[in-house]
C-alpha cells in the first residue's frame, strides 16, 4: 500500500491465482480503495475472471466457472443469468473491472492449434455470430451486477500465428471489415466500456 501511495498508482490488477475467497479479497480491496481514492474517485481494481484456466479468484463465495467454450454451449439467456451471478461475486469482493470476455473467434476444426485462445478453450465458439451472441450475454449479465467488463483482444487473436504472451512478431489476418470483428462490435453496442488491444501485428 505504501508503494501504491508513493507512486500515485491510479488503478490495480489482481493478477496471479488466489483461493482466498470473497471476504478476504474484499478486505484487501478495501485497503487498496482507501489508499488510492482521490476525492470521490475510486481506483479500478481489476482481475481476469474468464472461466476455465483463466479464473484468478476462487475459494469460498466464488463459483467455479466453466471454460468460455463450455459457456458458449449455453443459451444466451442462461449465460446472461450466470454472468450476472459471477459478476455479483466479483462485486462482493470489491472488484470493479473484469478483464473479460474474450471476443476472439477461433475457427474450427483445428481450434486447439491456436496458441493464445483455442489451446485453452477461451473462445465462446467457432463462428463470429455465435461468439457475438455469447459475448453480448456476458457483457449484459456482468454489467447488471455493477462490474465493468473488457472486450479482448481487439482486433482479434483467433487466427494468430503464435502466443503474444510468449512470442514476438505474432500476426493475425484480420482485416478492416472482417466478419471476425462482429463480436467486438456487438459487445460495444451492448455498452462494454473497455476494450483491450492485442499485441499482435495486423498486416491487413
Amino acid at each position: 500500500l505504501a508503494v501504491l501511495r508513493a507512486h500515485h498508482v491510479g488503478n490495480v490488477i489482481l493478477d496471479g491465482n488466489s483461493s482466498l475467497g470473497v471476504t478476504p479479497t474484499a478486505t484487501n480491496v478495501a485497503a487498496i480503495d482507501a489508499a488510492l481514492t482521490q476525492g470521490e474517485v475510486k481506483p479500478f481494481v481489476a482481475t481476469d475472471q474468464e472461466g476455465g484456466e483463466v479464473q484468478r479468484l476462487t475459494g469460498p463465495g466464488f463459483s467455479p466457472m466453466p471454460t468460455a467454450l463450455e459457456q458458449g454451449r449455453l443459451s444466451p439467456s442462461v449465460l446472461r443469468t450466470r454472468a450476472k451471478q459471477w459478476g455479483k461475486q466479483l462485486a462482493s469482493a470489491g472488484i470493479s473491472l473484469n478483464l473479460a470476455p474474450d471476443a476472439d473467434t477461433v475457427p474450427s476444426p483445428h481450434a486447439r492449434r491456436n496458441q493464445p485462445i483455442g489451446r485453452y478453450d477461451r473462445e465462446y465458439g467457432h463462428t463470429p455470430s455465435r461468439v457475438a451472441a455469447q459475448v453480448t450475454a456476458v457483457v449484459e449479465g456482468e454489467s447488471r451486477s455493477g462490474v465493468s467488463v473488457t472486450l479482448k483482444h481487439f482486433p482479434g487473436l483467433g487466427r494468430a500465428t503464435g502466443n503474444t504472451d510468449l512470442t514476438r512478431r505474432v500476426t493475425d489476418p484480420t482485416r478492416r471489415h472482417d466478419p471476425y470483428l462482429r463480436p467486438f462490435k456487438r459487445g460495444i453496442t451492448a455498452h462494454a466500456p473497455f476494450v483491450m488491444a492485442s499485441l499482435a501485428r495486423y498486416p491487413n
